[in-house]
């Protein structure tokens, strides 16, 4: 916290914190590799931060469900970077649709 706090300002991480509380359920998933995943993806996703419905999309994320795949999924990376993408997921919106589901279909 302390690295993230030095890093990107106090401000940034009452955000993360925010985000991360915003239901019981994900209150208690204040762990390292999702305070980090948190913290980046806001860094990395400027835009997220002014999105009016950034809190209302965080609290719609099961982070504990998340944390159990990504660690279930043991892909010889570390879980935060597993968690990068989980959430990013859920905040990706392609301009022309979802190059994931085409490919999919195409399959």
């Amino acid at each position: 916290m302390r690295e993230i706090g030095r890093e990107y300002g106090e401000d940034h991480l009452k955000l993360v914190f925010m985000l991360m509380t915003g239901t019981k359920a994900n209150a208690a998933e204040l762990y390292a590799d999702m305070i980090k995943a948190v913290s980046s993806i806001l860094v990395q996703n400027p835009t997220l931060v002014r999105s009016p419905s950034l809190t209302g999309d965080f609290n719609g994320i099961d982070l504990g469900s998340l944390r159990r795949k990504a660690k279930a999924m043991n892909c010889g990376i570390p879980t935060t970077h597993v968690l990068r993408v989980l959430i990013g997921v859920k905040f990706y919106h392609p301009v022309q649709g979802d190059l994931l589901d085409m490919i999919g279909d195409a399959a």
